[in-house]
């Protein structure tokens, strides 16, 4: 699964992303452009790290959750409260916690790593809690049909772990673009 792509397409697909990124978000309000900018970066960076180690490191999730919160408090989200921003922060980190928690209790492993839930957190601050089921459901959809492709392509087992950050990354930045564009 990890060598779908090779190098020289990789190499590719970085710019390209950056720059589509860029494009789409020229379309945004002027005042939504910086803000825009690092969430959707950062949510690239995430998204790549995560395919490939998967892992959602605390330097940037963090980061992100405390700029979100901070966007919404100076008012460069429009329509975002401080308090929706919170509540939608505490909602994703509490969901995909609980999540985590009943798997490791019913099966004695690791199904979710809590990466996921502090990146939910952080799309919780930048979109508020009604965005939230909205996310996982593009989220799961997304990994979903990943998984199955990567089945019938690869035989990657649908047992095998399998990242749900590029898929968490990929729905925030689509419903961040559908709430602000």
């Amino acid at each position: 699964m990890r060598r779908i792509f090779s190098l020289q397409v990789n190499m590719f697909m970085l710019p390209a992303l950056l720059a589509v990124t860029t494009i789409v978000i020229a379309q945004l309000p002027l005042r939504l452009w910086l803000p825009a900018l690092l969430l959707s970066w950062t949510l690239l960076a995430l998204a790549v790290v995560d395919y490939r180690l998967f892992l959602l490191p605390d330097m940037l999730t963090l980061p992100l959750l405390w700029l979100g919160l901070l966007a919404s408090t100076i008012g460069l989200l429009p329509g975002l409260t401080p308090e929706q921003a919170v509540y939608g922060a505490a909602a994703g980190y509490s969901t995909l916690w609980l999540l985590s928690r009943g798997y490791w209790l019913l099966r004695k492993k690791e199904g979710l790593g809590l990466g996921d839930a502090k990146l939910l957190a952080a799309l919780g601050a930048w979109t508020g809690l009604e965005r939230l089921p909205w996310i996982v459901l593009l989220a799961t959809l997304i990994t979903s049909a990943a998984l199955f492709a990567a089945w019938l392509m690869f035989r990657h087992p649908l047992n095998a772990p399998f990242p749900f950050g590029p898929a968490l990354a990929f729905a925030g930045w689509t419903i961040f673009l559908w709430l602000y564009g």
